[in-house]
């Protein structure tokens, strides 16, 4: 049996989350074209998907892991900022580990 690709991940994921009907959420694609030499996204290290909690409307940040995935320097640092200024974020590895860590905070 083979490990879950992370874009498999994201997307029961974000199912999962979206079925509570405890969050509003979106894709957050992030990355550089090459050609043109232009950063896109919310900045290096952002979350794979953010949203707002119902009904309080705090920020909610998920990153996306495999099994075995390491978050990257950057990803920790926007974690940590997302946290000071109130907001949740979340490491998710599979749809029932982010469904645990939402009723953890919300």
């Amino acid at each position: 049996m083979t490990a879950p690709r992370e874009t498999e991940i994201l997307h029961a994921v974000r199912a999962a989350l979206v079925a509570t009907g405890r969050v509003t959420i979106w894709r957050c694609n992030g990355g550089v074209d090459v050609d043109r030499g232009v950063r896109y996204g919310l900045g290096v290290g952002a979350a794979d998907l953010i949203g707002l909690l119902v009904p309080s409307g705090r920020f909610l940040g998920v990153e996306i892991k495999t099994p075995v995935g390491r978050l990257s320097m950057e990803q920790k640092l926007w974690g940590e900022t997302v946290r000071r200024g109130g907001g949740v974020y979340i490491v998710a590895r599979s749809a029932a580990d982010a469904l645990e860590q939402l009723a953890e905070v919300a």
